[in-house]
């Protein structure tokens, strides 16, 4: 069998190489249909429940021209910049 290389989201996502050592937990609470849905989405995708959401914030971010080094408001201000 070959060998299978593994990529962080953020190196597929920003170019750069980040070690994911550390995951850190996020709760939110979310309707019976929303986390249905979810986890539909993820199955259809091949993808656990958190890296189908990483994967659809990272895209969204790549999308809006959103980085990790970029401050809140700036953002805020690339967000609302897509809505004009």
């Amino acid at each position: 069998m070959g060998i299978v290389m593994r990529h962080t989201i953020r190196q597929l996502y920003t170019g750069v190489a980040v070690q994911e050592g550390k995951r850190i937990p996020v709760s939110f609470r979310v309707t019976p249909a929303f986390k249905r849905c979810l986890e539909l989405a993820a199955l259809a995708e091949r993808r656990s429940q958190t890296n189908f959401i990483e994967k659809l914030v990272f895209d969204y971010c790549k999308d809006t021209g959103i980085s990790i080094e970029m401050s809140e408001q700036d953002a805020i201000q690339r967000a609302d910049a897509r809505e004009l």
